[in-house]
């Protein structure tokens, strides 16, 4: 795969909200791409844009807190077998 794997953000017109990293595989092993956006509508556009989709290996979505703090709000262990809660 030739794409590159920086770090990819929606536009935004205040702080994101929302934080998520995407695992993608390639031939050199596994690269996470994290994603920053306001609303969680926007994930589906950005991960559509970003590397192939048939790469993704799993993709962990926090809520972003006030004070800088994270909360997991879902992971995907395998995007094909459906979303699990990180308990």
């Amino acid at each position: 795969m030739s794409e590159s794997f920086e770090q990819a953000s929606a536009p935004r017109s205040s702080a994101p909200r929302w934080s998520a990293v995407a695992t993608y595989r390639t031939d050199n092993g596994p690269v996470d791409v994290t994603y920053e956006f306001k609303d969680l509508f926007e994930l589906h556009t950005l991960i559509a844009r970003g590397p192939d989709q048939r790469a993704l290996c799993d993709i962990q979505v926090t809520a972003l807190l006030g004070d800088g703090e994270g909360a997991v709000f879902l992971v995907a262990q395998d995007p094909l077998s459906g979303w699990s809660d990180p308990g």
